[in-house]
């Protein structure tokens, strides 16, 4: 193989659960004597370059790794809570779940205590929560410097470095090719993760929509920088994630099958062109092709093509309906072929409106099911809603107390609840009570409680919106009471 300039970086990306394929491009790299002399990460790519970095560049290393990410799992990374999830939501904590379960891992595998005493040098990415300021952290704590940088906005609480307070570089930078070049390197090898791009529903839970939302939106970073930076003096090299992909930053389960795909589809490319490294997501494959024009406005064609596309939405909706129905023993008896004829209709729509936006990430097909799965979800839960009582006052609120917390915890949470209920009680007007107790507690869908409450789903945010603000000033008043009562000197 033909040996590139030195010195070599290995650009590591962020993306959640999808870090695993890294672990099958770090061996295909490794494989074939390929090695760094730096290592620049951000998010998910620091947890992996800190790995790595510590330990010989050998194919032994990226067996360990993989051993470590088969043994991943969502409740071990983000070990999430009702309780420490609704006071996030209120503005009573800056994030939803706890950094226990994350900074247990780092610490346990880092193998060194500094970033400046690891064999291979390692920068990480992080972002200023405060001035959105890029911070490149070259020296100081591992762990701290490695949970700064995968510190997800909302999910995870920023990280103290210095005067500072640090959260997750894959904000500004998720492939950070640009600090490669600044500290020097000729030749970057980019390891990034991709992005589910052949999902057949959106994920179902707030923690998985926030990740998969967080991919997309750092995918153009990648195809700009890697067009900017392609040249005589800094010689790219691009493993391609594995596409089609239907697992989601948040999914854990499928780490063993994501690192043995990347080993197997670990080739190297070099490029200098987005459309060199993953042809797959921007060129049509031919079906896609035909069903684009067969449905375009001018096409002579556009009444069959429809009525065609009609009868595959009909027969995903008709699926997802079942599917929701087998899990669902009490919705039974009823007709609901109606509600997937709703559902392909209200699809169809959708999607001719929406045409200009297929971009090919996946064949025309799976990105228009989609659209049918998704109202038939919608459909399907207002029907299992139909005729229930909405919980609109809450009765147990020790029921959200997380039960494996340890006893001082369990009082501290017990304290937070009594204080969230008196405010909630005293601050809030019966409307936005009765809003927040379904929403929150009772987990009513937005669009059931819009039409139960005879409003809008807009009209019910701002509900919401008001409470929050209304319960995050009650907060800030009690902690300013605590700070002025807990001051020394001060007398009670």
């Amino acid at each position: 193989m033909e040996r590139l300039p030195s010195p070599t970086a290995f650009v590591l990306s962020g993306g959640g659960s999808l870090g695993a394929i890294q672990v099958g491009m770090l061996r295909a790299l490794y494989e074939r004597d390929i090695k760094p002399d730096l290592i620049v990460a951000t998010s998910v790519g620091a947890i992996n370059g800190a790995f790595v970095a510590s330990r010989p560049q050998t194919m032994a290393t990226a067996d360990d790794l993989a051993a470590l990410w088969r043994d991943a799992r969502r409740r071990l990374v983000f070990p999430a809570g009702l309780c420490g999830g609704l006071l996030g939501l209120l503005g009573a904590r800056s994030h939803l779940v706890p950094e226990s379960g994350l900074r247990r891992i780092v610490s346990r595998h880092a193998g060194r205590d500094r970033l400046e005493e690891l064999a291979t040098p390692l920068h990480v990415v992080a972002v200023d929560v405060v001035s959105g300021e890029e911070q490149l952290l070259s020296t100081g704590p591992v762990v701290d410097a490695v949970m700064a940088s995968a510190a997800i906005p909302a999910l995870l609480p920023p990280v103290a470095w210095g005067d500072r307070a640090l959260m997750d570089g894959a904000i500004a930078n998720n492939t950070p090719i640009s600090h490669a070049v600044r500290l020097g390197a000729r030749t970057i090898y980019v390891l990034p993760t991709g992005h589910a791009c052949a999902l057949q529903r959106p994920p179902a839970s707030a923690l998985g929509m926030a990740l998969h939302a967080l991919s997309l939106l750092t995918h153009s970073r990648l195809i700009s920088d890697i067009e900017f930076y392609s040249g005589a003096r800094t010689k790219l090299v691009v493993l391609p994630p594995p596409c089609p992909l239907a697992v989601t930053p948040i999914d854990f389960g499928h780490s063993g099958e994501l690192v043995e795909r990347a080993l197997n589809h670990g080739l190297v490319v070099r490029s200098a062109t987005f459309s060199a490294i993953m042809s797959t997501g921007e060129q049509l494959d031919a079906e896609s092709r035909t069903w684009i024009a067969r449905l375009g406005v001018r096409s002579p064609d556009r009444e069959a093509a429809i009525e065609e596309l009609r009868i595959l939405l009909l027969r995903a909706a008709r699926f997802e309906i079942r599917r929701r129905l087998a899990a669902s023993p009490h919705l039974r008896g009823g007709d609901y072929d109606d509600l997937a004829h709703q559902s392909a209709n209200d699809a169809l729509v959708a999607i001719l409106a929406k045409l200009g936006d297929f971009r090919g990430d996946s064949r025309f097909t799976t990105w228009a099911y989609k659209f049918a799965l998704l109202e038939a979800a919608v459909k399907i839960r207002r029907r299992a809603w139909q005729g229930r009582e909405l919980p609109l006052e809450a009765e147990s609120w020790t029921s959200m107390a997380d039960q494996r917390s340890q006893p001082h915890q369990e009082v501290e949470t017990k304290q937070e609840l009594a204080v969230l209920r008196s405010a909630i009680e005293s601050k809030l007007s019966p409307h936005q009570r009765e809003v927040l107790v379904a929403v929150a507690l009772g987990g009513v869908p937005i669009d059931v409680l819009a039409e139960r409450l005879n409003t809008t789903r807009g009209a019910l945010y701002k509900t919401i919106h008001d409470a929050r603000r209304k319960l995050r000033a009650e907060f800030a008043q009690r902690d300013a009471e605590v700070e002025q009562y807990t001051e020394p000197g001060t007398t009670r």
